[in-house]
């Protein structure tokens, strides 16, 4: 049972394909209903705040409307997420392997890593983004009133119906504008965790164990993701919003909520925000490493 150097021997396409995508499931369900919690309080704009802090909304949510109502949308996130988690891996370690080609894999600094995370992301959201503009329309779905989406498909053919391939990519720059950064400082954060946690117990930073990239990759997520709060709530109120009330851009979104709710409205559901992203990626990275592990054992054992 060697130490394999994980960033030094390529991973084949189909392996983090497969990696990313068992990842993103595994994930994806466990955080999907602090998810619903989130959109709920960063979309709310009524003076009188119902979901005002993370466990009342929970509660408000789970005595309203049953358990279910906490995996409302959960349907298109499963149909969408392997084919996207699939992209953005994809684009990671594409994008990882073309920059600066001369220089060796585990050389390559923080501006690869940024510049990765970002292709990652945009070729993630070309699936993503009708995913949420769905997604967070079924989470805010009122069951005392009539369902405007019965379900995730009806949902999706619904809203292309009504406004074409502008409605599914609504909010596709604010998407960016949002996800771009937090990957981005995401990756950064990750391996300069690596770096501090390999520094402070002498060991190569790629021979880890599996509890410090769980600790890194949490802390890292937990810090971008607050962060980046401010720039989830624009993009979330851009997506929810029909075509008639819709907010014309980011600048837009920004003036109107300043004006109509102050500058604590940019920060409205950071607490379920990190709660959502920050045990997400932790299992994500943890079951991607773990993937790549394997295979890498399988592969050095039947040489």
């Amino acid at each position: 049972h060697h130490n394999y150097n994980m960033s030094e021997e390529p991973i084949p396409g189909l392996v983090s394909f497969i990696g990313g995508a068992i990842a993103g499931i595994v994930s994806d369900s466990c955080v999907h209903p602090i998810d619903t919690v989130k959109v709920r309080m960063m979309t709310e704009v009524s003076k009188h705040k119902v979901y005002s802090s993370t466990t009342k909304s929970l509660i408000t949510i789970v005595k309203g409307e049953g358990w279910r109502a906490l995996y409302q949308g959960f349907g298109i996130v499963l149909a969408f997420t392997t084919p996207a988690h699939a992209l953005y891996y994809g684009g990671y370690e594409m994008t990882k392997k073309f920059m600066f080609p001369n220089t060796p894999i585990e050389k390559k600094g923080p501006l690869v890593h940024f510049t990765a995370g970002i292709v990652a992301d945009v070729f993630g959201a070309l699936l993503w983004n009708p995913m949420d503009v769905v997604k967070q329309r079924l989470q805010i779905q009122d069951p005392q009133r009539t369902k405007v989406y019965n379900n995730s498909f009806h949902g999706l053919v619904t809203l292309f119906k009504q406004e074409g391939f502008n409605g599914l990519y609504r909010g596709f720059g604010a998407g960016l504008a949002t996800y771009a950064p937090f990957v981005g400082l995401y990756f950064v954060f990750y391996e300069q965790s690596k770096l501090f946690w390999g520094n402070a117990t002498h060991t190569n930073s790629e021979q880890l164990p599996f509890y410090a990239h769980l600790v890194g990759s949490f802390i890292a997520g937990a810090l971008a993701a607050h962060l980046t709060t401010p720039l989830d709530v624009i993009k979330s109120r851009i997506q929810i919003a029909s075509k008639e009330d819709g907010f014309k851009s980011i600048r837009h979104a920004i003036v109107n909520i300043l004006k109509n709710q102050g500058a604590g409205a940019f920060w409205r559901g950071a607490l379920p925000r990190v709660l959502w992203i920050a045990p997400g990626t932790a299992i994500s990275m943890l079951v991607y490493e773990q993937m790549k592990r394997r295979y890498l054992m399988l592969k050095n054992n039947s040489v």
